[in-house]
């Protein structure tokens, strides 16, 4: 290497490699390439200038060489060595993003799907690790629609699901292949985290692995949430989680359906956070609401801006009987009621147009909810809206939104 460099002729960007016959491939620069300079070390007959790709040196750009060109390299090298021919369609088979969680790489459905990856099969997979510095595998396809969003996840590499990641200070275990992690859920947690829930007794509906669950007792500072959730494989990994973070003592987790499981008369705050729709959570919500006070609901869904307006959502009006006997009645609601405190200003972000439909959206979801609420308790109650959050755009034209809605029933 020595006599290389003085002559000007070793290639610091590339690396020596091991051939066939033990032989060693030395990297030189071609344009300054003499073969008389080897002579001094090795006799001519063991000399054979050839051409090959060799890896590039550890010094080499290492800025510039990112995961995926690394990647590429590494597989075009392995395609090369099994004899086959390196082309365009592999290199647009190959996939430009991926997830990382921990020590486990997961891509999604898509890329791989070459019939030379299926031959190359655990060797080429192998090779995938290597190079992303990982020590497993997964691929993932679309959500199972099975009612627990279980996520249809394989394992190439290892054969343990479980992962931990850190989030805004928080930890979190679970098994990818059977539970869901929303990433795209921060800009949420992260508003709840600013909250202050410390002389509050907070219900999660829909409580997963405790993607809210645990803000809530973190940052928030919940004083007790009561945590429901239907998925066996979810709660697992959602007691390990309040474990971890050290707060399972403030905590009840309900398995179940959360129509059968949850409580009554607790909560001064509820989160419903379940998209599509969490309509189907909203009586129990009520019920959960501390009766003679209420608290805010918190309520998750995907808003379409596709539709045209809809006219204004009417309220049918509601009675209370006070004298049975007399068939006296009060009426409690009526379509004449609106949500005076409602503005445009509520709602965060999105264009003049989709926050039309937003508004509209809240509008009516304050409408129902404040039905409901009479209806139950049979008093009237009243229902403000606080703020329209927008989390993400879930699909063209449509958007996952977060209702800040204030209950509470009047004397």
């Amino acid at each position: 290497r020595q006599i290389l460099e003085k002559n000007g002729i070793w290639d610091e960007s590339r690396r020596f490699k091991t051939v066939v016959n033990r032989k060693i491939a030395i990297p030189v620069l071609t344009d300054s390439f003499n073969l008389k300079v080897l002579e001094n070390i090795l006799t001519e007959n063991e000399i054979e200038v050839c051409k090959m790709e060799l890896p590039p040196s550890k010094k080499t750009n290492v800025k510039n060489r990112t995961p995926a060109s690394i990647l590429k390299e590494s597989l075009k090298e392995l395609v090369i060595k099994s004899g086959k021919e390196w082309s365009k369609k592999l290199e647009e088979d190959l996939p430009t993003s991926w997830e990382k969680h921990g020590d486990l790489v997961l891509f999604h459905e898509g890329c791989f799907k070459s019939p030379v990856w299926t031959e190359l099969d655990s060797e080429m997979w192998n090779v995938v690790a290597s190079s992303l510095s990982c020590k497993r595998l997964a691929v993932k396809s679309v959500v199972n629609n099975n009612g627990f969003r279980t996520p249809q996840v394989r394992l190439v590499v290892g054969d343990d699901g479980w992962v931990e990641q850190v989030d805004n200070k928080l930890r979190f275990t679970y098994n990818i292949t059977k539970c869901m992690y929303s990433i795209g859920n921060i800009t949420e947690k992260l508003r709840l985290a600013k909250l202050n829930c410390s002389a509050e007794t907070v219900v999660d509906l829909y409580a997963g692995i405790g993607y809210f669950t645990i803000p809530y007792l973190v940052h928030a500072g919940a004083e007790y949430v009561h945590a429901c959730e239907w998925n066996p494989d979810a709660v697992e990994a959602l007691k390990k989680n309040l474990k971890l973070n050290q707060v399972e003592e403030r905590c009840t987790v309900y398995l179940g359906d959360n129509r059968k499981v949850c409580p009554v008369n607790v909560a001064d705050r509820v989160n419903l956070g379940l998209i599509p729709s969490s309509e189907n959570g909203w009586p129990v919500a009520c019920s959960a609401l501390k009766h003679d006070s209420g608290g805010f609901l918190h309520i998750h869904a995907n808003v379409s801006s596709l539709n045209q307006l809809a006219s204004k959502p009417k309220l049918h009006d509601v009675y209370v009987c006070c004298d049975s006997e007399k068939h006296e009645y009060i009426k409690l609601l009526s379509n004449d009621d609106s949500n005076k405190s409602f503005s445009d200003q509520n709602a965060s972000k999105g264009d003049s147009y989709s926050r039309i439909i937003w508004n509209q959206w809240a509008e009516s979801t304050a409408i129902k909810i404040r039905t409901m609420l009479c209806e139950l308790y049979q008093k009237p109650w009243t229902t403000t809206i606080h703020h329209i959050e927008h989390i993400k755009s879930y699909a063209p034209h449509v958007d996952h939104l977060v209702l800040d809605l204030e209950c509470r029933p009047l004397t």
